[in-house]
C-alpha cells in the first residue's frame, strides 16, 4: 500500500520543469526560424549578386562582341572602297592614256 503523497514543493519543481523546458523550445524555434531568416536573406543576396554580375558581364561581352563587329565591318568597308577607289584610278588613267594614244596616233 504505497501512495504517493504530492508535496506541493514537488509540484512546483515540476511546473517549473516543464516552464524551463518550454521556455528552452521557444528559444530554440526563435533560434532556428531567425536561422532560417537569416540564411534565406544571405541565399537571397547571393543569388542576385550573382545574377547581376552575370548580367554584367554579359553586356560586357555583347557590347565588345558589337564593338570588334562594327570596328570590324568599317575596316572591311574602307578596304573595300580603297580597293574602288584604286580601280578606278586605274581604268581612268588606262581610259585617259588610250585617248591619249589614239588623239596622238590621229594627229601624226
Amino acid at each position: 500500500m504505497n501512495k504517493r503523497i504530492e508535496h506541493p514543493a514537488g509540484e512546483r519543481v515540476n511546473l517549473t520543469r516543464e516552464l524551463i523546458g518550454q521556455n528552452i523550445n521557444q528559444t530554440i524555434g526563435k533560434a532556428v526560424n531567425q536561422t532560417k531568416d537569416v540564411a534565406k536573406q544571405a541565399i537571397n543576396q547571393t543569388v542576385s549578386m550573382a545574377i547581376n554580375e552575370s548580367k554584367e558581364a554579359v553586356l560586357g561581352a555583347v557590347n565588345q562582341t558589337i564593338n570588334q563587329t562594327k570596328t570590324t565591318a568599317v575596316d572591311n568597308l574602307n578596304h573595300t572602297l580603297e580597293q574602288i577607289v584604286n580601280k578606278t584610278k586605274e581604268k581612268v588613267t588606262e581610259a585617259v592614256n588610250q585617248s591619249l594614244n589614239k588623239t596622238s596616233n590621229s594627229t601624226t
